[in-house]
């Protein structure tokens, strides 16, 4: 997940560059980055003069290739970016077939740890939310079972983030995907407006957790959302 105050690092930064040293810029180019850089980008980008935003430019890998070589001459760009540039000890110091086993070896620990965690096969979703709107996750839980979260607003502007969870013991056939929040806030365990956030919850007893996401005190202005949420099993259950 992109980290927000990563974000205003790198927007602070940019500001900065073409507010002091203006006439040294001449491009930027961010290559082979992750389509949640792009999509975080897209959001903040209008916030930036025009100009700025003209001379920044961020690609995938897909188009890294393409895009340094409209830049830069083909000779001069590294081969592991397209071009034909092959300097002796390599053209990046640190980087090439070393940095490649290291990553190798990075995702292999990467993959073990989410696997430890419970976390395979979770990605980060980008939500839309309008004017008006909320997102709800609901999870059925056993005691024990814990569910995870992590979410950022990449604007900084808080949707209202609320916590519930009705005991199994007191179910009453409430359908938690359509029920109108006013009618559970006796379940309600924490409600608060941050512009991002991390936690988890464990299940004391069986019963249902109930994540909401609300934007609806918003009348006109839609926010973004980018969360990971899983429920990881009890040591119990594992074993």
């Amino acid at each position: 997940m992109l980290w927000k105050p990563a974000l205003d690092l790198f927007m602070n930064t940019l500001r900065e560059l073409f507010q002091y040293y203006s006439q040294c810029v001449y491009q930027i180019l961010i290559v082979n980055s992750p389509a949640m850089v792009m999509f975080a980008y897209k959001i903040v980008r209008g916030v930036l003069p025009p100009g700025v935003q003209r001379k920044v430019h961020i690609v995938d890998a897909q188009d890294t290739p393409a895009t340094m070589r409209k830049f830069i001459d083909e000779a001069n760009v590294p081969d592991f970016y397209g071009g034909t540039c092959r300097c002796p000890g390599g053209c990046i110091e640190g980087y090439g077939q070393a940095q490649a086993k290291r990553r190798d070896k990075e995702s292999v620990s990467s993959a073990s740890e989410e696997a430890a965690n419970g976390e395979v096969g979770v990605v980060t979703e980008d939500i839309a939310l309008k004017a008006g709107q909320e997102h709800r996750r609901v999870f059925t839980l056993k005691k024990g079972e814990t569910v995870v979260w992590e979410f950022v607003t990449p604007s900084g502007n808080g949707v209202t983030f609320a916590k519930y969870f009705e005991p199994s013991n007191e179910a009453k056939g409430v359908d938690w995907e359509r029920v109108h929040l006013s009618k559970v806030e006796r379940y309600v365990i924490s409600k608060e407006s941050p512009s991002e956030g991390s936690d988890e919850y464990t299940a004391g007893i069986d019963g249902v957790l109930v994540l909401v996401w609300d934007n609806k005190q918003s009348w006109f202005s839609a926010k973004h959302l980018q969360m990971k949420v899983f429920k990881q099993a009890s040591e119990q259950t594992s074993a």
